[in-house]
């Protein structure tokens, strides 16, 4: 795909993305959240996430694309939605705009590989894909569909939230607005939470870097990253060059609270890593990074991408290796990586 493609909206998803990072999310907090806000949520993602929350909570799903909205009304009614119906609009955009399918949910070696991604996260996929259908299960979280832009509806719905979660929302409205508008809208999103609770974000490789980079967004916005973790990367080819895509979990509190540290200990990474076949072939290496700021290391992107990174009291553990090895050792499907704790990892 060419860069112009990532210019267009998309309302890209697949059963079991981001199913890892909500699962080690959800996992971190001192106790289970009762108020969720999900915002960019699409119609995929809450019914999997309603299933990890459990009864006692309720996700507000947040989505400005109405058929979006629409359709994960329907799901939350109990009705069931083809797979093929989904691929028409959930999914990535071509660079004149129009609708690329979603083969994710059409070819049948990826809904394996979606399979598997809810697996991990200790989910049966039977729950929600079914001859050729998607579907809620009558357990789990209570779900409110609506339909409204982030920036209004969290103005609206300040120091309210035990929990939010924004997936890649993030890096979608940076594609639009310039870096002061993007950290006014995250300030917003940061206000909807109650005081010293957890802000959930996905970003990709490309986009933990420069002057739009997540992580450094999250501290303008007065927010502290305690843990930034590798979830899956695939290797794909773009105008004749090899190229990262994936996914990176980050977790983050406000600067103000006195625990905004990591829960992970260093040794249970290390350990992660020598048993997965991917990671321990990737040529990682750990060091300390003695700043409390992690905005100037991700100023700009050198030769090395960031796998793991862990706030402690006076900086970070992080684990990077060179980009050019794990383009030699990544497969070009998407793998999910049994780096995160709590995963259900073979």
């Amino acid at each position: 795909m060419e860069i112009a493609v990532f210019k267009n909206a998309s309302t890209f998803s697949h059963p079991g993305r981001h199913a890892s990072e909500l699962k080690f999310l959800l996992s971190s907090l001192e106790e289970k959240p009762k108020k969720v806000l999900e915002v960019g949520s699409g119609c995929i993602e809450p019914i999997y996430f309603a299933q990890l929350l459990g009864s006692e909570a309720t996700i507000n799903a947040v989505d400005l694309n109405i058929k979006v909205y629409n359709t994960l009304t329907d799901l939350v009614s109990g009705k069931k939605v083809k797979l093929a119906d989904l691929a028409e609009f959930v999914c990535n955009k071509s660079n004149d705009g129009k609708p690329r399918r979603n083969s994710d949910l059409l070819n049948e070696d990826r809904l394996k590989i979606n399979a598997e991604e809810l697996r991990l996260a200790g989910l049966n996929p039977n729950d929600f894909i079914r001859d050729g259908y998607y579907r809620m299960p009558k357990e789990g979280a209570k779900i409110i569909p609506i339909n409204a832009e982030l920036g209004e509806y969290t103005t609206q719905h300040q120091n309210e939230f035990d929990f939010v979660y924004a997936g890649v929302v993030l890096l979608n409205i940076g594609k639009v607005v310039n870096r002061e508008g993007l950290v006014d809208t995250t300030k917003k999103l940061v206000g909807a939470l109650k005081e010293g609770k957890v802000l959930g974000v996905g970003t990709n490789p490309a986009g933990m870097y420069g002057e739009k980079g997540t992580p450094g967004v999250l501290e303008d916005s007065g927010m502290a990253t305690t843990d930034l973790i590798v979830d899956n990367l695939v290797l794909a080819k773009v105008g004749g060059k090899d190229r990262l895509f994936g996914g990176h979990c980050l977790r983050a509190v406000s600067v103000e609270n006195q625990n905004s540290y990591s829960p992970i200990a260093k040794k249970t990474i290390e350990q992660r890593i020598s048993e997965d076949e991917i990671l321990s072939q990737a040529g990682i290496t750990h060091r300390e990074f003695n700043s409390s700021n992690l905005k100037g290391y991700f100023s700009e992107q050198g030769d090395n991408l960031l796998m793991v990174a862990l706030r402690r009291d006076g900086g970070y553990d992080l684990w990077e290796t060179p980009i050019n090895k794990l383009k030699e050792v990544v497969p070009k499907v998407r793998y999910t990586f049994g780096i995160i704790p709590g995963l259900k990892y073979k």
